[in-house]
């Protein structure tokens, strides 16, 4: 609305803090109003190089002749992982079942994951998102541990942390444990939030991702003004940033092919 109200046709739209490059979307959809040309130009720009990439992915353009074929992808990828995004409906705690007594699925939106901290007066271990988060989703500064019933802080507490294999190196890591302790997902229109159950917890125990099909998966994270919390966890890798879930479907995606100009 205002780039079409204070901006013709061709003029150009610069956007010094762009963002997430909204303001270049923007600038391409205008409408023409019948006139023939509706598009802005955009010039977007941003200090943060991670901001600036994801402005130019969503700015770049896609031929249309592309699109069947990565919707063809996409549904063949769907074909292939596309279990790992379900989850059984489940109401006041009972698992909602359909035609045949099967389990209704939910397709998965997001996974919440909360990290371990350990007391430092009885060292015992627990979910941070369990004592720091009220029923009304309210994360609490003080909050008492479950074992020992101390008034603590986050910053009073260390995190725990859990030994893993580098799936690439083989090489020995201690990195910041984390849990799963909420799921979002959808039936139809309709969104739904449950507590991952034993089926729930198995399924991302389970999944194997072949990472030879990922490139620069052991790229190096450089130390800088907004990766010091990454370090602390001993999140070094590009890898380490995704779950296997996560993992899985981009291996996948690019283990279909790479003929369309992505």
């Amino acid at each position: 609305g205002l780039i079409e109200h204070y901006t013709q046709p061709g003029d150009i739209v610069v956007d010094s803090f762009c963002g997430t490059g909204m303001t270049g979307v923007a600038a391409q959809i205008c409408d023409d109003k019948g006139i023939g040309i509706s598009q802005r130009k955009a010039m977007l720009f941003d200090l943060s190089s991670i901001a600036t990439f994801v402005a130019g992915c969503y700015n770049k353009p896609i031929n249309s002749s592309d699109i069947d074929e990565i919707q063809e992808r996409l549904n063949k990828i769907k074909a292939e992982v596309g279990y790992l995004y379900e989850t059984n409906h489940v109401l006041d705690g009972k698992v909602v079942v359909g035609l045949g007594g099967k389990p209704i699925k939910g397709t998965i939106n997001y996974t919440v994951w909360s990290d371990a901290f350990i007391c430092p007066n009885c060292s015992t271990e627990f979910i941070y998102y369990d004592v720091a988060v009220d029923e009304n989703n309210k994360t609490q500064k003080e909050f008492l541990c479950p074992h020992c019933g101390l008034k603590l802080t986050k910053a009073k507490c260390e995190r725990a942390v859990k030994t893993i294999v580098n799936p690439i190196t083989g090489d020995i890591l201690q990195v910041t444990k984390s849990i799963p302790i909420l799921i979002n997902y959808s039936i139809g229109s309709k969104r739904y939030t449950k507590k991952p159950d034993a089926q729930d917890l198995a399924l991302i125990e389970n999944i194997n991702v072949d990472y030879s099909k990922l490139p620069n998966a052991m790229a190096c994270f450089q130390k800088g003004d907004k990766t010091s919390e990454m370090f602390r966890g001993n999140v070094q890798y590009i890898w380490q940033v995704y779950r296997e879930r996560t993992l899985k479907a981009i291996s996948t995606y690019l283990s279909s092919g790479n003929k369309c100009n992505l």
